[in-house]
């Protein structure tokens, strides 16, 4: 099943369908009324008289528009450079003239912020273009061309640009979203930037595997969630955490609640199955319903997820799955139905080789990378001497072949006795205490280690904390154990630059503001 055969995939499908929600307009289209909004724009396409294999920008929010042109660029052999709608108009337009982008649609609101000599496209018209012309001279797709350029949040404010190939997306589909096993009737719901493009690798997947896809844009999610009733969703940590945090406040916002919550513990504690089973459905089936009712497969990765927060899922019959991967690499490692282990990031996809260096660094190896590197920076890769890449991730794989990442290696603390400090893996043993919503370990003058922890709601006692931190201590050796701490009960968030763009812990930042 590979990709070069999409559009035939696409035409002959009049069952599944695509579906978008915006404040402005509500889509749904089979796939095969799909196919012929794809065809009017490679017409449209040609009749520019752009050639295959040039570039094609798109710069707008989610939108069945954005599709559409990103499809017609997959299907007519076009290069389609997707820029983030939080890019300024000067970035997009230097990047225009580096990959000589042709044509370049984009919203409407963005257009004029835009200085740049070749056309623009109004994006939201796309839907609109003739669809008299016919074309049946599909052109015969390379598995091995580059047919996206996309690029990374990075960590400076300066993005940076990948080609990826079309063989490698194929692998990815086949070797990690087919483990899901989705039906015909599964539907998923995409609400993540379309410009990442682990967003529309479900889309792709579904037009390829056959089951339904719903896009709305990041702040309609909880909306989209009512209406479309997903089946399938991928997300980032924060937003299910904070997904689950707030049902959490939720269930103490009563008395009748938070004794019900109580007891519903207390049967779980005690292994009374059939009155803890009775409370568990009746607490947890509301936190279903918030995301429709019928979802059963969560997909999340970027960033660590806490082991509370996948078993609050768990306990409302929604499976939550972490995986691993990087921009260059795509995804590494995925859990999966039956290949599960809370903690880890999964099983190495059978495309991959990893092993580990000296330091316990994560090192992989493929001839399926979704890149071969950045192509605006001057560092590309980092390929050592034999042909692995170096990830910068301290991990280990279990007995089972689980993958377990601890942390960074730029993170290591090294103490001026010698002794070498991993802060995530105290930080991890930290978030696990029901009264913590996250923490940051560090050591500013490399004698003592030193923690800020950030209070699960204001009615967290400091009592509370102080115990939390004593537990965390009596498992941590005597060198390692936490001197000093810190409580705030504001959220680390990319909003407040303590989270980066990627949602990484923006260490360095959020130490120096709590020290002021």
């Amino acid at each position: 099943m590979e990709l070069s055969n999409l559009a035939y995939k696409i035409k002959d499908n009049s069952e599944n369908y695509i579906e978008f929600y915006s404040k402005k307009s509500n889509i749904k289209k089979n796939f095969s009324e799909f196919y012929k909004d794809v065809l009017s724009v490679i017409s449209f396409l040609r009749k520019r008289d752009i050639k295959q294999g040039q570039s094609v920008g798109v710069y707008g929010k989610n939108s069945y528009e954005w599709v559409v042109v990103d499809v017609a660029c997959f299907i007519g052999n076009y290069v389609l450079v997707a820029f983030p709608d939080t890019l300024s108009g000067e970035i997009v337009k230097n990047n225009i003239n580096q990959f000589d982008v042709k044509i370049l649609f984009a919203d409407n609101d963005l257009m004029n912020n835009l200085d740049i000599q070749i056309d623009i496209e109004n994006l939201e018209q796309v839907a609109f273009y003739d669809k008299e012309d016919e074309i049946t001279d599909i052109p015969i797709l390379n598995g091995k061309r580059n047919f996206t350029i996309v690029f990374s949040s990075g960590t400076t404010g300066i993005p940076k640009a990948m080609a990826l190939r079309q063989e490698s997306i194929e692998q990815t589909i086949m070797s990690s979203v087919k483990f899901f096993e989705l039906e015909k009737d599964d539907k998923n719901l995409c609400f993540l930037p379309l410009s990442i493009f682990t967003s529309r690798l479900y889309i792709y997947s579904a037009f390829l595997l056959g089951f339904n896809v719903a896009i709305t844009t990041p702040e309609l999610v909880m909306s989209a969630l009512r209406m479309f009733k997903p089946t399938i969703m991928q997300g980032v940590p924060y937003f299910f955490e904070n997904m689950a945090n707030l049902y959490k406040i939720k269930l103490g916002e009563t008395i009748s609640r938070k004794l019900y919550y109580i007891t519903y513990q207390i049967y779980k504690k005690l292994g009374i199955n059939s009155m803890y089973e009775k409370c568990r459905k009746r607490i947890f089936g509301e936190f279903k319903n918030i995301f429709g009712g019928k979802i059963r497969i969560l997909v999340t990765g970027t960033a660590p997820i806490s082991e509370k927060t996948l078993i609050l899922y768990k306990e409302a019959d929604i499976d939550l799955f972490e995986s691993y991967g990087l921009n260059e690499t795509g995804v590494l490692t995925v859990n999966y139905p039956n290949n599960c282990k809370f903690g880890s990031v999964g099983k190495i996809l059978p495309q991959y080789e990893i092993t580990f260096d000296s330091q316990q660094q994560v090192l992989v190896k493929s001839e399926y990378f979704w890149s071969s590197g950045y192509l605006n920076s001057e560092n590309g890769s980092n390929i050592n001497k034999d042909g692995f890449l170096e990830t910068g991730d301290i991990g280990y794989i279990d007995e089972d072949g689980f993958l377990f990442i601890r942390g960074r290696c730029v993170d290591v603390i090294t103490l001026k006795n010698g002794i070498k400090l991993n802060p995530a893996d105290i930080e991890k043993m930290i978030n696990k205490n029901e009264y913590i919503k996250q923490s940051i370990v560090y050591s500013d003058d490399l004698k003592k280690v030193k923690a800020i922890v950030v209070k699960r709601n204001k009615e967290v006692s400091n009592k509370e904390i102080a115990a939390a931190i004593e537990a965390v201590n009596k498992q941590l050796e005597l060198s390692k154990r936490i001197s000093e701490y810190s409580c705030t009960d504001e959220d680390f968030s990319v909003k407040n630059n303590m989270l980066t763009p990627n949602l990484k812990l923006n260490r360095k930042y959020v130490v120096e503001k709590f020290k002021k």
